[in-house]
């Protein structure tokens, strides 16, 4: 994770929030879920509430159907 940069990371999904980043440079970083713990922001993977390009860094750790 040292490799990532910016402002702010969200880690979408409950597996993304369980993934420790503290070694990563982005010092924000946002749990986002539909539901579960730990979440800062419960809402639609598929629909956040974020504005265009507010966002650096997407974690998304087995969030995509293949």
């Amino acid at each position: 994770f040292t490799k990532m940069y910016g402002f702010h990371l969200l880690k979408i999904g409950n597996l993304s929030a369980e993934i420790n980043c503290e070694a990563c440079a982005v010092s924000h970083q946002v749990n986002v879920s539909a539901q579960g713990m730990p979440v800062q922001v419960q809402a639609d993977p598929l629909h956040l509430p974020f504005a265009d390009k507010s966002v650096d860094v997407c974690l998304l750790a087995h969030t995509l159907p293949w």
